[in-house]
């Protein structure tokens, strides 16, 4: 079952005979499917032309797939462990439960039979697919297997994480605006996905603490510290982690024996952001608070 050829044109016609889209925004829907080579439900979301619910109601009536509701199903831990973070995050899949021989999941695009068939090799049992909405998905992946797990995933197949474990990262300027290079890009990318997590969920604080074998990540939302997932082995990065955000509030970052206070400023869309961070030593590394003020 392929969801670009099984609903090309279905799904439009059905959102447009329901009035939920126009005969235009469907004829435009469908030329930004072709050009980009994306799904059909992919392109009338990107237009926004239509609520997202209502677009994955018409694909699951196309497709034939159930449409669930990821926040009112337990996950089984069987399932979770029978599937890596690569495989689900790569697949852009939630295991769901185990059933004999048969592996339910959720996927946010109907999955081709070749993708089914290569997820049946790795997993050993048969998958029975069902549908849910792009954003379930996601902030399910993250629940599930930690913030930024995709870039930790990366980190850990590249050589820059041998390199991270013997401190051998160098950083090119020790101020805001810094010329990076392709080593130091995926660690800018998951302090840049914290950062961006925490403004989405309107935290006021972010509290970074290290462990012996594990990193606590938490926020403070409306006045109450939260636990926020983190990926497996993320503790292997949290030097270098703590190096970026002193680069970004010009910081000395070979100074780890001190207490450090400093200041970022962020732009998230027209709103912008000062982060106030403090850093501490600590028994297993340095403690990160960042308050998080909004200038208006």
């Amino acid at each position: 079952m392929n969801e670009n050829t099984a609903t090309k044109g279905d799904i439009f016609s059905l959102l447009e005979g329901r009035g939920r889209i126009t005969k235009q925004q469907g004829e435009i829907a469908q030329k930004r499917m072709k050009r980009e080579g994306i799904p059909a439900h992919q392109s009338l979301i990107e237009l926004d032309c239509c609520p997202q619910d209502e677009i994955y109601k018409a694909l699951s009536e196309c497709t034939g797939l159930p449409l669930i509701s990821l926040h009112k199903i337990n996950i089984e831990e069987d399932a979770k462990k029978c599937i890596s973070a690569k495989t689900a995050i790569h697949y852009k899949f939630v295991p769901l439960k185990l059933k004999q021989n048969t592996l339910e999941a959720a996927f946010s695009t109907p999955p081709s039979m070749r993708v089914l068939e290569n997820l049946r090799l790795l997993v050993g049992k048969r998958i029975e697919p069902l549908l849910a909405t792009s954003h379930e998905i996601n902030m399910t992946l993250k629940s599930v297997y930690g913030l930024g797990a995709e870039t930790v995933i990366k980190i850990r197949e590249s050589k820059i994480a041998e390199r991270l474990q013997s401190r051998e990262i160098r950083y090119s300027s020790a101020g805001g605006d810094i010329k990076v290079d392709d080593e130091s890009v995926p660690i800018i990318s998951l302090v840049n996905q914290i950062l961006i997590d925490a403004l989405e969920m309107a935290a006021t604080d972010i509290h970074i603490e290290p462990f012996q074998d594990s990193v606590k990540l938490r926020y403070r939302i409306d006045g109450m510290l939260q636990d926020i997932p983190v990926p497996d082995g993320v503790r292997k990065f949290h030097e270098a982690i703590t190096s970026r955000l002193k680069i970004m509030a010009d910081l000395n970052i070979a100074e780890r024996r001190l207490p450090h206070d400093g200041r970022i400023s962020v732009k998230a869309g027209t709103e912008e952001f000062d982060l106030r961070i403090s850093i501490m030593p600590s028994r297993f590394g340095e403690t990160i608070c960042l308050r998080i003020l909004n200038r208006k």
